[in-house]
């Protein structure tokens, strides 16, 4: 990979990452930005976070992290 496309890379994930992040966000309003960057590296953290501040069970937040990465076109994309 050239430089060039590493920058182009490097830059579309922070794009989509980003996107990703404001899709997590509108959909469960009270996670702070710290609890969305558990979903890059501790998913299972990010869940349990998810049900203790929205009442949403894991499966059920599981299964709309699907929907919303689908969404956002940011299915591999780690939130940052």
């Amino acid at each position: 990979m050239t430089e060039q496309n590493k920058t182009l890379h490097t830059q579309t994930d922070k794009k989509d990452s980003t996107a990703l992040n404001a899709a997590v966000k509108k959909e469960w309003n009270k996670l702070t930005d710290e609890d969305i960057n558990l979903y890059a590296t501790q998913k299972d953290l990010f869940f349990k976070k998810v049900e203790e501040k929205q009442q949403i069970k894991p499966e059920a937040s599981r299964k709309k992290m699907q929907e919303i990465e689908a969404s956002c076109g940011c299915s591999s994309v780690k939130a940052a």
